[in-house]
């Protein structure tokens, strides 16, 4: 575990950063309920100081700071991308999860301690930004606290004044059949500048780099697939079947039930579980109904079957192989029906 100081030091961090943005809340955002919602988060980060300050008086163990680990390498490194920040904007979407995780967490404060002993830090990973522009700002914060602080964008809201703009965009809503004004984070902005700032500790190969310098091989004895044709992906549009039209105004008035009724309640129809009712429905309305006869013309699954088949006669004179990748969870044994078994 981390020693007690390291918790209560990150903790600080923590409240002076919330600190920082009460006091921007009370200039930038006339919302009192924001203030107040800050407040409330101010009062249960002194009780977790308060906390690791008793434990402190308890706990007899050997702490992270004692082994004398004096470099981290961390493979992977967006499973720990979820960050604890304090932001204004809690009407925006595309800003992930504002309150971390616990391994996060963990891990922030073991870097804290290595970077304390002029260690080495290194991070590993294909998608240093896969869902959100707060990715950028966490790593940043993970390798580059210093710089940030040097910067004067330390916390989050400086750090998006200076490199993202929210943008206002239309969208379909859960149920797919209404239309919403949403403001999402998605536009970075003085990119030469970021370029900048992350390039002192950034190393960053593109699939052209890593093939120039010999890492990728194409043709026989690389390590890259050869695709045939112009494009790596064929999409598939069915029409909707009156089923699937039917269900959809289903799906909508529960999404404005949902609205209506505010906070959800143990038992309460949520919208993720309209949204994933949603998915199935369009995969195949058998998923909702397994009364329902196969659509040839409109469910995705009877699509990939004759689609798969067609390609299996067209090889199996060689016997070809086929990967079928199915972005899906593992198979509901209890499902009345389900297309993956």
């Amino acid at each position: 575990p981390n020693s007690p100081e390291t918790i209560r030091t990150f903790i600080q961090e923590e409240i002076d950063e919330l600190l920082a943005a009460i006091e921007d809340a009370r200039i930038e955002d006339s919302r009192s309920f924001t203030v107040r919602r800050m407040e409330t988060m101010l009062a249960a980060l002194e009780a977790k100081l308060e906390e690791a300050t008793d434990q402190a008086k308890k706990l007899d163990t050997l702490y992270f700071e004692e082994l004398g680990v004096d470099s981290l390498y961390v493979d992977e490194a967006h499973e720990f991308k979820n960050l604890p920040y304090k932001t204004l904007l809690t009407t925006v979407k595309g800003l992930g999860n504002p309150a971390g995780v616990i391994k996060t967490r963990d891990l922030k404060m073991k870097t804290n301690a290595i970077r304390a002993r002029n260690g080495k830090l290194v991070f590993a990973t294909a998608t240093p930004i896969s869902n959100s522009i707060v990715e950028t700002y966490s790593m940043m914060k993970y390798l580059q606290p210093e710089l940030l602080r040097e910067e004067g964008i330390d916390s989050f809201d400086a750090w998006r004044r200076t490199y993202a703009d929210p943008v206002t965009e239309v969208e379909v809503d859960v149920s797919g059949g209404k239309y919403q004004i949403v403001e999402r984070l998605k536009d970075f902005k003085n990119l030469d500048s970021l370029r900048r700032l992350a390039g002192k500790v950034w190393d960053i190969q593109t699939k052209k780099m890593l093939i120039k310098a010999g890492v990728f091989k194409r043709g026989p004895g690389g390590n890259l697939p050869l695709i045939k044709g112009t494009k790596d992906f064929e999409d598939i549009i069915l029409p909707p079947s009156q089923e699937l039209a039917d269900y959809t105004r289903v799906l909508i008035e529960r999404a404005k039930a949902i609205k209506r009724q505010g906070r959800a309640h143990e038992g309460d129809d949520i919208l993720l579980v309209v949204l994933q009712d949603g998915i199935k429905a369009a995969i195949d309305m058998r998923m909702i109904d397994p009364t329902l006869p196969a659509n040839p013309n409109s469910s995705k699954v009877e699509a990939a079957i004759r689609i798969l088949h067609e390609e299996y006669l067209k090889h199996n004179d060689v016997k070809g192989t086929q990967l079928v990748f199915i972005d899906k969870p593992a198979p509901d044994e209890k499902a009345a029906w389900n297309p993956q078994v």
